[in-house]
């Protein structure tokens, strides 16, 4: 009888252990989606509506409406998630090459507001979607680039403004030069 008992507790151990491992694949592979297979060919891109309470193309306001402002080196692609089915967010690590705005140091995590995400087609068949804002791109390792972000402290990221915060910098000097000036200018005289 005793042998019974036992043998019955391990194999509802061994079940629950089963299902657990099923579950944490299954979220896993949710989260992770493969992209391996996503082409520029079978891409449909979504652009999204910028909408915010300032002007983003004037700098004072963008300085102004930002905790930290910086100039950073992007390290590597670190993750992504989704706020909701449609709103993907994408996360490099970046290191602070020098700071306009805030005091950060070594490396931080940007999240960039786009990225690829699975939906089903009017045919039925599972389609990849890029949602992006227009004219964005995704940051790309190895490139810098002037930075304007709202911490984020649920997450421990800084949410990078939507196109005009992730300004790529030209590899000429003269013209780095000139994009920190613009924008320690507009630190001085911010719109907030």
């Amino acid at each position: 009888m005793t042998k019974i008992i036992m043998m019955s507790i391990g194999l509802i151990i061994a079940n629950c252990i089963g299902l657990i491992m099923l579950v944490i694949i299954g979220v896993y592979f949710y989260v992770n989606e493969d992209t391996s297979q996503v082409t520029k060919e079978n891409i449909e891109v979504f652009n999204m509506e910028l909408d915010v309470q300032f002007n983003p193309d004037n700098l004072e306001e963008l300085v102004g409406n930002s905790e930290n402002v910086f100039i950073g080196e992007v390290i590597e692609n670190v993750g992504s998630d989704r706020i909701d089915e449609t709103l993907p967010r994408t996360q490099f690590q970046v290191k602070v090459v020098e700071n306009i705005k805030g005091e950060l140091r070594g490396n931080v995590i940007v999240n960039q507001h786009i990225g690829y995400f699975n939906y089903k087609g009017e045919s039925g068949e599972e389609q990849f979607g890029l949602e992006k804002f227009e004219g964005q791109e995704f940051l790309q390792e190895g490139k810098t680039y002037i930075f304007s972000s709202l911490f984020q402290a649920d997450k421990g990221w800084h949410n990078l403004h939507p196109v005009q915060g992730e300004v790529l910098i030209n590899e000429d000097k003269r013209l780095l030069s000139v994009e920190r000036i613009a924008y320690q200018e507009a630190f001085k005289n911010q719109d907030i």
